[in-house]
């Protein structure tokens, strides 16, 4: 698991970077003081 930590603001965009990632399927998780939010992540 690798954690990154973000300064707290409204809007956070954050390039991702996936082209070392091996193909397979991964579990993006968010998690803020308002909430966390799953997502499934498939690299092909």
């Amino acid at each position: 698991m690798k954690k990154l930590l973000f300064p707290t603001n409204d809007q956070i965009h954050y390039p991702l970077p996936l082209n070392n990632l091996p193909k397979g399927v991964y579990v993006v998780q968010l998690e803020t003081e308002n909430g966390r939010q799953t997502q499934r992540l498939v690299i092909r």
